[in-house]
């Protein structure tokens, strides 16, 4: 039973009437709707787009098909979402893989842009490393935050680089929500819209 039906047939024990987003976990699920949205889920973790990460990473053309794709799934289905992510606690850590800060700025570019829901694991933003020791299975993913390092520095950039692209994103709706369309491939350019919600994206290519 869905918690606003619950609500409803329960007014004396509700808290509040607050909408409930909920979020399930299923080994290896990807971009497929499935019988857990018919019992309850709201969107399902997507491991699907951690192996695209580094190609879209590398350059932002190469997410074309898969931003179609994510928005056509996705965004024409009120009943569908998925949560993606490029790093998490169980299956790897973006920059414990590469140790590079300036593709740890472009794989934001690329992901944040992605329709649908994203998911920043602790230390995306910052470039946070693998515990040193490497700790015992995956616990080299869940190594300390990297406070120390931010003060100043490429870090220090590379958050406030982060935290511009999920100011963006929270304040055009259409990034996450709308229709994709691309416009031109040189360069790389396509428009998001949902509503009066309109956003256009050009990729100017790489600075470094």
């Amino acid at each position: 039973m869905k918690i606003e039906k619950w609500k409803a047939n329960n007014p004396s024990k509700k808290l509040d009437d607050l909408p409930f987003f909920m979020v399930g976990e299923v080994w290896d699920h990807g971009m497929n709707k499935d019988l857990w949205f018919d019992n309850g889920f709201d969107s399902i973790i997507n491991f699907d787009y951690q192996r695209d990460a580094l190609n879209n990473a590398q350059c932002m053309t190469t997410a074309e098909p898969t931003y179609v794709k994510y928005a056509k799934t996705i965004n024409t289905d009120p009943n569908f979402n998925v949560l993606s992510y490029i790093s998490s606690h169980d299956t790897k850590l973006f920059f414990g893989d590469y140790e590079d800060a300036a593709l740890q700025r472009r794989v934001a570019n690329s992901f944040m842009l992605l329709p649908g829901g994203v998911q920043i694991y602790y230390g995306d933003e910052s470039g946070r490393g693998l515990m040193k020791n490497d700790g015992v299975f995956d616990q080299a993913l869940r190594s300390d935050m990297n406070w120390s390092e931010l003060a100043s520095g490429e870090k220090a950039e590379l958050v406030k680089h982060w935290q511009k692209l999920g100011e963006f994103r929270s304040n055009h709706p259409a990034v996450a929500a709308g229709s994709h369309k691309k416009l031109s491939d040189k360069p790389y350019t396509f428009v998001r819209q949902k509503g009066d919600d309109k956003v256009m994206v050009v990729f100017a290519g790489r600075k470094s």
